[in-house]
């Protein structure tokens, strides 16, 4: 993970400033705005009017030129509750990666934060081992498709099912958190551990700390042989 990306990302989103529709209806901007709007607040912690862009169709997929979407931003800034929002309206982001192969458990290592690392990892055992689909809220999303103008809504509910279809195929193919690589090649834990090595801050490697115990324990029980004979069969 670059630090200094991250330094000039929290730099960038901190200074920019919401325009004068901030608390109220975001509905009418336009999306790109909206889209750029979410990033920001993911930033600065405004959940509030982070889960109103939600509402009005942001694109929580949506990612800046280095690839961090609304959770990676939200990850770095350590928004525990943004965070919980868009894993709500997606499990399968805590998987999303940036341009870089980092995935939020990645991103967490450089400002250890050990609450959102046991949020990440019981939303991963929620998501390999539940039996609920992953792809219902976008399915709840279809149904509303039927207000738009025939033509456009036959477009864009073909788009959605083909990747509702997309999501159920794929549930149980991801690489887990505790195997996947930045394309340096480096695991979660192996970064923590070298974030271990070289830190000089007390309280950081307490949090190091756990967070290397809570993704052993992850390692060493969710991922055992035995922990997936409860699963179907992915196709």
């Amino acid at each position: 993970m670059n630090k200094q990306y991250l330094l000039l990302l929290s730099l960038f989103y901190t200074t920019t400033l919401l325009p004068a529709e901030a608390g109220n209806n975001f509905g009418h901007l336009p999306q790109e705005q909206k889209n750029r709007l979410l990033l920001e607040c993911a930033q600065k912690e405004d959940t509030q009017n982070a889960l109103k862009l939600i509402e009005a169709n942001a694109d929580i997929y949506s990612a800046d030129d280095s690839g961090f979407q609304a959770i990676h931003i939200a990850t770095v800034s350590a928004n525990l509750d943004l965070l919980k929002q868009l894993t709500l309206q997606d499990p399968t982001l805590i998987y999303a990666t940036t341009n870089d192969e980092s995935q939020p458990i990645h991103i967490v290592i450089a400002k250890p934060n050990i609450e959102i690392v046991l949020h990440i990892l019981a939303v991963e055992r929620q998501t390999l081992l539940t039996k609920e689909p992953l792809n219902s809220p976008l399915k709840k999303q279809i149904a509303t498709f039927s207000k738009l103008p025939p033509e456009i809504a036959t477009i864009v509910t073909s788009y959605a099912q083909e990747k509702a279809t997309s999501l159920e195929k794929q549930r149980y193919l991801p690489t887990p958190t505790y195997e996947a690589t930045t394309n340096e090649g480096q695991t979660a834990l192996q970064l923590a551990a070298i974030w271990y090595e070289f830190c000089n801050d007390k309280t950081k490697k307490e949090a190091l700390t756990k967070i290397i115990s809570a993704l052993q324990q992850q390692r060493d029980t969710l991922f055992a042989p035995s922990a997936f004979t409860q699963l179907p069969q992915g196709k």
